[in-house]
């Protein structure tokens, strides 16, 4: 197991609003995030926190 030295926050309500801004922040600001947010449709991961995953990890490529 690997343990890591960036500060680590949960983010609920991630998939829209002040979530989202939330997670966006945190993760410029270099933090590993765990974030939560309700999605209409699991099967469809171009919504909701799977979109924000999505955003973050394209945004720190």
């Amino acid at each position: 197991m690997t343990v890591s030295k960036k500060p680590v926050a949960l983010v609920t309500g991630s998939s829209r609003g002040i979530g989202m801004g939330i997670a966006f922040r945190l993760a410029r600001e270099g933090f590993a995030l765990v974030i939560n947010g309700v999605t209409a449709d699991p099967s469809v991961q171009s919504r909701g926190a799977y979109h924000v995953k999505n955003l973050i990890k394209d945004e720190a490529e």
